[in-house]
């Protein structure tokens, strides 16, 4: 990211943040969102949208799924 704001390479700095969103770099992608608003609200987004899956998929809401499916079996 360093390098990529020294010499002004705006296609490398996006491409090393995306890297770092892949890798979980969290102070890269702060890096780049410095200044960014409407890239940090894309961030924003995205970050609610994968707590989101990643809850619905936990054993906990497997679990009530399961037990409120069984509640409410006839």
């Amino acid at each position: 990211m360093g390098q990529a704001r020294r010499t002004g390479d705006h296609l490398l700095e996006r491409a090393a943040y995306h890297r770092a969103v892949d890798l979980g770099i969290q102070e890269v992608v702060d890096t780049f969102l410095e200044g960014r608003p409407k890239d940090a609200a894309a961030w924003q987004r995205y970050t609610e949208a994968a707590q989101e899956a990643e809850q619905a998929i936990s054993f906990e809401a497997l679990f009530a799924t399961g037990m409120t499916d069984r509640q409410f079996a006839s």
